[in-house]
């Protein structure tokens, strides 16, 4: 009869940290959910700023060139045909950015691994700046640098997106 109420005690134990264990795994469950709810909405924020305003420039310029009225130089319709170019590259950029990520997320995505030497990612991360900005870094590596094995693209991506960060947050 002792024996009996120990292996009961013991079992309830047992079956209470179990229990418990579950709680705590739902409960973690439910917080991750939460904090990729406060990402998704973050993400949607961001995503739509970063495709409203290459939107504004290029409808605020091909307003400009289309008033009938205006009489336009040269070298300000050139400037303005730039800025469209440039806003729509960048527009591209966001979309293609938008891709990668749901790709990503699916599981779809499969980086192309080359050798690839860094201080070449990171000039043409720096040659994706616009001139204004690019003027504001320098870059400086070492001459004997290996080789690393990565997706190019993406590296150039990721360290253009750090450079667009640096140069946006960061006095001069």
């Amino acid at each position: 009869a002792l024996e009996e109420r120990l292996i009961l005690t013991l079992a309830n134990h047992a079956a209470v940290v179990i229990a418990r264990d579950m709680l705590a795994d739902e409960a973690a469950q439910a917080s991750a959910l939460r904090e990729a709810d406060v990402l998704k909405d973050a993400l949607v924020s961001l995503v739509s700023h970063e495709l409203r305003t290459p939107l504004a420039a290029i409808k605020a310029s091909v307003s400009g060139l289309l008033q009938p009225d205006s009489k336009w130089e040269d070298s300000a319709r050139r400037e303005a045909l730039a800025a469209i170019n440039s806003e729509a590259d960048r527009l591209s950029g966001v979309v293609s950015s938008l891709l990668d990520l749901s790709r990503l997320e699916a599981g779809a995505w499969i980086p192309n691994k080359d050798w690839c030497d860094l201080a070449e990612v990171a000039g043409t991360a720096l040659d994706r700046l616009p001139p204004s900005d690019a003027a504001r870094v320098e870059l400086v590596s070492d001459s004997d640098l290996p080789l690393v094995r990565a997706d190019y693209t993406q590296m150039a991506l990721v360290l253009t997106n750090l450079l667009e960060n640096a140069v946006k947050y960061t006095p001069t």
